[in-house]
């Protein structure tokens, strides 16, 4: 998406050297031993070949890179650095890290509060450097539900999903228990659990027992087949306790899915505060029922429209470029190039 207007090289660090161009957008792949990513003299020697404007970093891990780009490429071009769920560092990561926040000219974190953290540990010293841009957006785009549910074979709604890892952040327990004391009060709706890695499936499975037609735990399906789940939903329901955005509830907005989720700093952001969704205290199993007892009294044909455009205006790769770019120019008069080593 920043690549309609500006020039951008993007710099993966896999298991293959190569490049290539797509969608205006120049990939160079690096082949690097432990010690090169250790010591990536090489890497930044290429960067510095390219003649960048702007870097940016993607994720905070990586101080001591950072001390390297920019002891190598000097004061000209611009580093941005892109949150993706750290939680602020200790010992000698903290020391790099407040190095390196001299020279960093700004910090994209999906909720201003997520950086919150870092402002009060001095990793960063001036909150005018945080910008407020969602980590990553989703491919996927509404279909019809008939279509959708032809392929998923779900039956009818209310359709409540949830897509995750069974484990204690995510905490599906509350999901589970507030589900089925919905259920008192909605008997028709349903809930269909897509998941991955699976700690606490044994526990799961005790709750929904009680339930085995209206709460279905799907397991593990492929990123492409969730097109056609997200779009047989009506609501997408997260019960995490810490995001650093929360793709799979983006991926689903994208669909036009009615978000039902913890009350966190990401899922504030990603739904205007509630503006476009429904807020519960997190491991609050009560107060999610009491959530989806209000989803019940939804337009839900005018909620996903709603949805639908909020995610458009914010959280598209459209938006999303479109703010880097001016958090960029905010710092910077004209951007000609960008790059993202990391």
């Amino acid at each position: 998406a920043m690549a309609v207007e500006h020039e951008v090289d993007s710099i993966h660090c896999i298991g293959c050297s190569g490049a290539m161009r797509r969608n205006n957008v120049n990939y160079h792949f690096a082949k690097l031993t432990w010690w090169q990513h250790l010591f990536p003299g090489a890497l930044n020697r290429h960067v510095r070949k390219l003649n960048p404007d702007v870097i940016i970093i993607h994720g905070l891990l990586f101080g001591w890179q950072i001390f390297l780009l920019h002891w190598q490429l000097g004061r000209r071009p611009r580093i941005f650095a892109q949150h993706h769920a750290e939680r602020p560092f200790q010992f000698h990561r903290k020391f790099f890290h407040r190095l390196n926040d001299a020279f960093i000219s700004g910090y994209f974190f999906s909720s201003f509060q997520l950086s919150k953290p870092w402002l009060d540990e001095n990793q960063i010293r001036d909150a005018s450097k945080v910008y407020e841009i969602m980590e990553a957006s989703s491919v996927f785009y509404p279909i019809e539900k008939a279509e959708a549910r032809k392929f998923t074979g779900i039956p009818s709604s209310p359709v409540y999903l949830w897509v995750g890892r069974l484990d204690e952040n995510k905490d599906p327990i509350t999901l589970a228990k507030g589900f089925a004391k919905f259920l008192r009060h909605e008997p028709q709706a349903r809930l269909y659990v897509v998941y991955q890695q699976d700690d606490l499936l044994t526990t799961m499975k005790k709750i929904v027992a009680h339930h085995p037609e209206q709460m279905i735990l799907v397991g593990k399906v492929s990123h492409s087949e969730l097109l056609y789940w997200f779009n047989s939903a009506d609501f997408i329901i997260s019960t995490s306790h810490y995001e650093g955005s929360g793709i799979a509830v983006c991926e689903a907005m994208s669909c036009g899915c009615i978000p039902i989720v913890s009350d966190i700093p990401s899922f504030r952001m990603m739904t205007n505060d509630g503006g476009c969704g429904i807020l519960f205290q997190p491991g609050k199993a009560d107060d999610l029922t009491k959530a989806l007892i209000a989803s019940t009294t939804l337009n839900r044909g005018d909620a996903s429209t709603k949805v639908l455009d909020y995610f458009h205006q914010h959280l598209s790769f459209k938006a999303i470029a479109r703010k880097m770019i001016a958090a960029v120019n905010e710092k910077r008069q004209a951007l000609l190039n960008v790059i993202t080593p990391y």
